[in-house]
């Protein structure tokens, strides 16, 4: 499945430079990636589909954006802050559930497609949550001898239960995660 061949995400696409935008701050808007690779803005989408429904977008939670890589969906949330808190953790798990029932009712896709098809990437800020960047080094280096990757935040929980896979990438790693794969 490609995600273009949807008219709703085929109108609704966004570089990943501005969707990594992070406005929270008056007047300052800073990107937390410069790629300029086309993505969906599920945001927007969310938006739209809410209002569909004669309701209002508030009522939904989505992450960032969505994107085909060789055949493959990622599912993307940007986080430029730090990422301690539970209440900030059970915002993205809530992206999470609602993303994916958003994204299954317009393809028509059940979970187990998600499954098989589908990963979901974290993208935080590195300067901001410097003691995960610590476990994360160490970690990595055994996950890497098994052959596995770390995830940080307790989203590996989502392995399998709704995706392939589920990786938590610095800005940088996720740049160069992109680069490699297009």
């Amino acid at each position: 499945m490609k995600i273009d061949d949807y008219e709703l995400f085929q109108k609704n696409q966004e570089t990943l430079k501005e969707l990594s935008k992070d406005d929270n701050t008056k007047d300052i808007n800073e990107y937390m990636v410069e790629l300029e690779n086309l993505a969906v803005d599920f945001d927007e989408v969310k938006r739209i589909y809410a209002n569909s429904y004669k309701t209002t977008e508030e009522m939904l939670n989505s992450v960032d954006a969505i994107m085909n890589l060789k055949n493959h969906i990622f599912f993307i949330e940007f986080k430029n802050g730090k990422i301690s808190s539970n209440t900030l953790q059970n915002n993205i798990k809530k992206k999470i559930y609602s993303s994916l029932l958003i994204f299954c009712d317009i393809t028509n896709k059940n979970l187990n497609y998600i499954r098989e098809n589908a990963s979901f990437i974290l993208v935080y800020n590195k300067d901001k949550n410097e003691n995960s960047n610590s476990k994360k080094k160490i970690a990595n280096y055994v996950y890497q001898k098994a052959n596995e990757n770390f995830t940080l935040f307790g989203l590996e929980k989502y392995k399998n239960l709704f995706f392939k896979n589920v990786y938590t990438y610095s800005e940088n790693e996720f740049e160069d995660f992109i680069k490699k794969n297009t």
